[in-house]
């Protein structure tokens, strides 16, 4: 079962798993940055100077289907947003990727049943690098 893993979040106690079983994301999206500052000159174009990197963040969207993963998923991965403290992404080959932070998790519910809960779970979380060690 441990090739299901699409992506694990963790700190210290608490961790979340991302499955091809569970609550699985169709889309990945990084975006990556480098800051340059603009140095102006005298009869030339502006030089640009690397000041380093910039903010890199990471954007998941999926669907989770309760009837197969049950009903709390996204409970659990609200509980480790509020926490307030970086999370450790390793991907399905092991690569750790550094410390991140949860910056939001949106959430739409449909097929509700008849017990008010929902079939069907479309969400997105947002991460941002937390700025040391990522990669």
């Amino acid at each position: 079962m441990a090739d299901s893993i699409l992506l694990a979040l963790s700190h210290e106690k608490n961790q979340f798993v991302f499955s091809v079983l569970g609550a699985a994301y169709d889309q990945l999206q990084r975006s990556s940055a480098w800051r340059w500052a603009k140095m102006p000159r005298v009869g030339r174009l502006p030089a640009r100077q690397s000041l380093g990197p910039d903010d890199d963040t990471i954007e998941l969207q999926g669907t989770i289907i309760t009837e197969r993963s049950g009903y709390g998923t996204l409970t659990d991965l609200r509980y480790m947003m509020q926490q307030g403290v970086p999370v450790m992404i390793c991907d399905s080959t092991g690569n750790i990727h550094g410390k991140w932070c949860m910056e939001s998790l949106q959430e739409t519910q449909s097929a509700i049943h008849i017990d008010g809960l929902p079939r069907k779970q479309t969400f997105q979380l947002r991460l941002s690098v937390y700025g040391e060690d990522a990669a």
